[in-house]
């Protein structure tokens, strides 16, 4: 995922120092009626061109280290068990063309006991094509949150 960090904003910062360099040194005509100057609005763009898309990557790399955060305590504060989905259904929402499923599962406690709980989450659709009823799964639980080890061969979460 960072190869696209470097991509956008190499093709950004690239733009920016173009439109900068038109305003230092491309023509421009002073408009009167204008509240401002071409060349120092060219200045202005390629500026924001250079560290606008650095502001949104530093965002998005905060949210996706809080999601990661989240699942790593999850991971190491919560409790492995089996489970086997019961049911499944599409919520309507998408992230991502990722749809969005309210799943039940019954899940099978150390003591042998079994109880079923609703976990509603963004699945990813390489595992969403792949969900029958009756298939097992490892889930991480805790009172934060559930994580899904659709996978556990290839250890994604």
């Amino acid at each position: 995922m960072k190869w696209i960090y470097v991509l956008v904003t190499g093709v950004f910062t690239l733009t920016g120092i173009f439109i900068m360099i038109l305003g230092f040194f491309g023509y421009t005509t002073s408009d009167p009626s204008g509240w401002i100057n071409p060349s120092l609005e060219k200045k202005l763009l390629g500026i924001s061109f250079i560290i606008l898309p650095w502001i949104a990557i530093l965002i998005l790399e905060m949210k996706f280290k809080r999601d990661r955060l989240f699942t790593r305590t999850i991971l190491d504060s919560g409790v492995e068990c089996r489970a086997v989905l019961q049911d499944y259904r599409e919520t309507g929402t998408y992230i991502n063309e990722s749809p969005k499923l309210k799943m039940t599962f019954q899940v099978t406690e150390e003591d042998g006991s079994t109880r079923l709980i609703e976990v509603t989450g963004v699945v990813d659709l390489i595992h969403a094509v792949k969900l029958q009823r009756g298939m097992e799964v490892i889930l991480h639980q805790s009172d934060r949150g559930v994580v899904v080890h659709w996978d556990r061969s290839t250890g994604e979460v």
